[in-house]
């Protein structure tokens, strides 16, 4: 079972059937449209926590391996209505004191545990009382959403809050000397002083950025493709800060989007997300052979590392991409190809 571009509020509570082995993935926005970066998903049964991740820095999540049957989603952010908790406390009334943690932050987190008594209730609620009136003034601090970034920096977690410009660095046709043109994303739209092709190819690695020649031409060799900055620009993703939602304006001009990013969980993550935002002309440039099986020797650190990113190739139905994963048991860093012969 999976579920994507699903639309939740700041805090949401819901019920999930898994009748197989499944999955659960959105994208977490609040009121106002924005993704909701750094919140929690977690899911419980009978009141107890089953798992957990964090939404990125564009709202993305993405839960795998859940066991049939029925579950308790809980999406919690720092900050958001956690008055309804704190009004609770300050009456005496009882509370889910596991959820209630959830939405502080960890630093937070430690000090209720060790500045707060806690008479456990019926049905895994608790009565909180907080001793420390310099931790209440810091909790009833976090029930105050920031109304820019710098506020929000001052609240301890600037990712609260969206920057308010981003930029890109695109080699293009015109480009004549090792100088990307730089593109300005803000609330009044992209700004850039030459006219996009019809195509872009984005790498989020420096060192494959700026090797563009070569780049092209171990692409063109390994990929059967025939780039080159005549038909196609080029696009420094740097991560994340490609997702970026300012950045919808700009790469919304190009037809089609072509990635090459880390074959790794977080390569992955940074494609669906643009795939999230921007839709079916977005495509990951997937291996076409084992040509390059020998490139994949990036040992996962953990786990569960690994199997999400199996899971992720697979939600993605990138299916030759799982193959070499699942039988390499390793990942390849992008600018591995201009090791290749």
């Amino acid at each position: 079972m999976k579920a994507k571009g699903i639309l939740l509020a700041i805090l949401s509570i819901s019920l999930l059937n898994v009748f197989a082995q499944g999955s659960l993935e959105g994208n977490l926005k609040n009121d106002k449209g924005e993704p909701l970066e750094l919140a929690n998903v977690a899911l419980y049964q009978n009141g107890e926590l089953v798992t957990g991740t964090s939404s990125d820095f564009e709202g993305y999540y993405f839960l795998d391996n859940l066991k049939e049957g029925t579950y308790e989603v809980v999406v919690l952010h720092s900050g958001a209505k956690s008055n309804k908790y704190l009004v609770k406390i300050n009456k005496g009334e009882a509370i889910n004191l596991a959820k209630f943690l959830l939405v502080l932050p960890e630093s937070i987190q430690d000090e209720v545990r060790n500045h707060a008594t806690v008479k456990c209730q019926k049905g895994g609620l608790s009565i909180v009382n907080i001793h420390s009136d310099e931790l209440k003034a810091q909790l009833a601090q976090l029930t105050i959403e920031p109304k820019c970034r710098i506020e929000a920096t001052t609240q301890g977690n600037s990712h609260k809050v969206t920057t308010s410009t981003s930029f890109l660095l695109v080699y293009h046709e015109k480009c004549s000397s090792i100088h990307p043109e730089t593109v300005i994303i803000n609330k009044t739209g992209a700004h850039y002083l030459f006219t996009p092709k019809t195509h872009v190819l984005i790498v989020e690695n420096a060192e494959l950025f700026f090797s563009k020649t070569q780049l092209f031409a171990q692409l063109n060799q390994i990929f059967d493709l025939q780039l080159s900055l005549n038909n196609t620009d080029l696009l420094y993703g740097s991560g994340n800060q490609v997702s970026h939602k300012l950045n919808e304006a700009f790469l919304s001009e190009y037809q089609s989007i072509l990635c090459f990013f880390d074959y790794d969980l977080g390569g992955l993550k940074i494609f669906s997300a643009l795939k999230n935002m921007l839709g079916d002309k977005v495509s990951f440039l997937e291996p076409i052979s084992n040509n390059i099986k020998p490139l994949f020797v990036k040992k996962p650190t953990s786990e569960k590392q690994y199997f999400d990113a199996l899971a992720k190739a697979k939600a993605l139905n990138l299916m030759t991409l799982h193959s070499l994963l699942l039988s390499e048991t390793s990942f390849m860093e992008q600018e591995a190809i201009l090791a290749f012969e």
